[in-house]
């Protein structure tokens, strides 16, 4: 079942309860309703290449959009690099106010000094309200030894882009 679909079989099923039972609830619809829909509208999606050398600059941003119909006050993205070295961008972003349906965007730069296999970490929050609303996503970037290139991949992705 999509996530659209179980968020609609909730809001029915609490719509039912709700009005099944209103002569003994303490709290008003809205509120029941707000309780019950406690989906945050802050989405925050990571983005990083997939593969970098040892010792090179590392590019990597969170998106941060407001996907409801309120202001969030106080946004910020904070950055988790997990064994990588963070070398521009403080780790703690602050983007303010993001108005409803707008996005706005965080910019680090990393760099690797061993390989391996690192995962990337993103946490945005903010204030919705007098409440603290966040949301978490990661990437996962290779770092590997200079020279140690595919190049038969490569050669064929070179290939395909002549054609």
């Amino acid at each position: 079942m999509s996530a659209l679909r179980q968020k609609i079989l909730i809001i029915l099923v609490g719509l039912v309860f709700a009005l099944a039972w209103a002569p003994t609830a303490s709290a008003s619809f809205s509120d029941f309703i707000r309780a019950l829909v406690a989906v945050s509208p802050l989405e925050v999606k990571v983005s990083a290449p997939g593969e970098a050398v040892v010792g090179q600059n590392i590019h990597a941003s969170a998106a941060l959009k407001n996907k409801g119909v309120e202001a969030i006050l106080n946004a910020q993205a904070e950055i988790f690099p997990s064994g990588l070295t963070l070398f521009r961008g403080d780790k703690i972003q602050v983007l303010g106010t993001i108005l409803p349906q707008e996005e706005k965007f965080a910019f680090w730069s990393l760099r690797g000094i061993k390989a391996g296999n690192y995962v990337i970490s993103v946490k945005a929050s903010g204030e919705l309200g007098e409440e603290t609303i966040s949301d978490q996503k990661s990437a996962l970037i290779r770092i590997r030894k200079e020279g140690r290139r595919l190049f038969f991949f490569e050669f064929w992705q070179k290939l395909l882009e002549i054609f």
